[in-house]
């Protein structure tokens, strides 16, 4: 679930312009479903839960990680 912002609203006392186009992207990097630009919105997709397992399995992108090298590229000199 998603809300879509769009118009011009006062933050901290400057004006900030929300353009809209939620989006709520499935697992593979498409746009499931989109907002419009033209009005607030609430968007909803039932999210597919194999496809999630399907992808992470053909992206093993966590594998690779290394958690014991992460204090080498943290520290301070």
């Amino acid at each position: 679930c998603v809300g879509n912002k769009v118009g011009t609203e006062k933050l901290e006392g400057q004006e900030t312009f929300c353009y809209g186009n939620s989006a709520i992207i499935d697992p593979t990097g498409k746009v499931a479903i989109k907002a419009g630009d033209d009005r607030e919105e609430v968007i909803v997709h039932d999210a597919d839960l194999e496809q999630v397992t399907t992808t992470r399995l053909m992206l093993p992108l966590f594998r690779a990680r290394r958690p014991h090298l992460y204090h080498e590229i943290t520290k301070e000199d």
